[in-house]
């Protein structure tokens, strides 16, 4: 009797600024083909393209937001979201297991909440063990400082409105090494699937072939790689103004969405921009100089048929022929925006 063909759960984590939106748009948008063809199933439970609900219901706290985007205030309502989740979850793959196919899941919150802490991730994985599956764990790293400077860029676009940090590369979130160590520990190095999110590491210089190589998949014609999604990067002018307009215009009103933001974000990425945000150079030398050991480790652990973890370049000089945006220039900008929307609007 043949045996029983047992599936593996593919466990994408992120990092976060590593594509993962891209990624996750791609997997559903071919939902229906990896289930038909590659037997790979794309869960909706945890959320129909970001699995979010995998970081609520495996983390106790560092949740930061998430919580209240699900309308979850209390310790009691956590607690009953993921009774209830677990239910849902299992009800929902179960066909699949006993079929034989493999699931894929996706949130790169996996990677950067809950911090060193081990009971969460052991909780998660053996909600799959326990059905006898095993795990492995993609994930993709790019160099700390070009991480750094999108953590902040993102962090102004959302609405921030705190000074840089040049020392915040020292925080855990920067520490490469001691999160996929902490992984490690749960599933086991070898189940550590590990990409570098550059296009030259890339295979083809594709990031959707890389991944799904990644997962056991060598696609043909029969799945559609989609635009890879890019925000528009700002400058650091752009940045500096919306800094302040944040504070001066907050994001949120009383737990509400402030509706005199308007299309701000979208305005700002119509403009001409002369050198996308980045790090000084000394500060990009002594980013690489910190991790410099750790990152050696990580590559001889996880990566050692590479010579060198990351590529690593100088900051880009500003395209000849466009001018650093002045707080004038970009106030005047928005102004003529609005102004023409208005009068769009009112018939003018």
């Amino acid at each position: 009797m043949m045996a029983f063909r047992k599936g593996i759960v593919y466990l994408h984590i992120g990092t976060e600024k590593t594509g993962t939106t891209s990624l996750q748009h791609c997997i559903y948008s071919n939902k229906k083909v990896l289930l038909e063809k590659y037997q790979t199933y794309y869960p909706s439970t945890p959320g129909q393209q970001n699995h979010t609900d995998l970081a609520l219901y495996t983390y106790e706290d560092k949740l930061g937001d998430l919580p209240l985007r699900k309308g979850l205030s209390s310790a009691e309502e956590l607690a009953e979201f993921k009774e209830k989740f677990e239910k849902d979850f299992l009800r929902e793959v179960a066909p699949y297991i006993k079929m034989g196919y493999n699931l894929l899941l996706s949130n790169e919150h996996l990677s950067s909440r809950g911090g060193r802490e081990l009971a969460p991730k052991q909780k998660l994985i053996k909600l799959f063990t326990d059905l006898g599956m095993k795990v492995k764990v993609v994930v993709y790293l790019r160099p700390q400082e070009e991480f750094m400077a999108s953590t902040y860029s993102t962090r102004i676009k959302s609405g921030g409105t705190d000074d840089f940090d040049p020392l915040a590369y020292k925080k855990k979130r920067y520490d490469y090494l001691g999160m996929l160590d902490n992984w490690a520990s749960v599933v086991g190095s070898d189940n550590i699937h590990l990409g570098i999110f550059q296009p030259k590491r890339w295979k083809d210089k594709n990031l959707y072939l890389d991944f799904f190589a990644k997962i056991g998949i060598a696609p043909n014609s029969d799945l559609t790689f989609p635009e890879r999604a890019r925000n528009k990067s700002f400058s650091q002018e752009q940045i500096e103004f919306l800094r302040q307009f944040n504070g001066l215009v907050p994001e949120y009103l009383d737990g509400a969405k402030n509706e005199l933001r308007g299309d701000v974000i979208e305005y700002l990425e119509s403009l001409p921009t002369s050198e996308p945000f980045s790090l000084d150079q000394k500060l990009i030398l002594e980013i690489q100089k910190y991790y410099k050991k750790d990152n050696e480790k990580l590559r001889k652990t996880y990566l050692s048929e590479l010579d060198s973890l990351f590529e690593y370049k100088k900051s880009e000089k500003a395209d000849k022929g466009i001018e650093p945006l002045s707080s004038h220039n970009i106030f005047a900008h928005l102004w003529k925006q609005q102004q023409a929307r208005i009068n769009e609007l009112s018939g003018h």
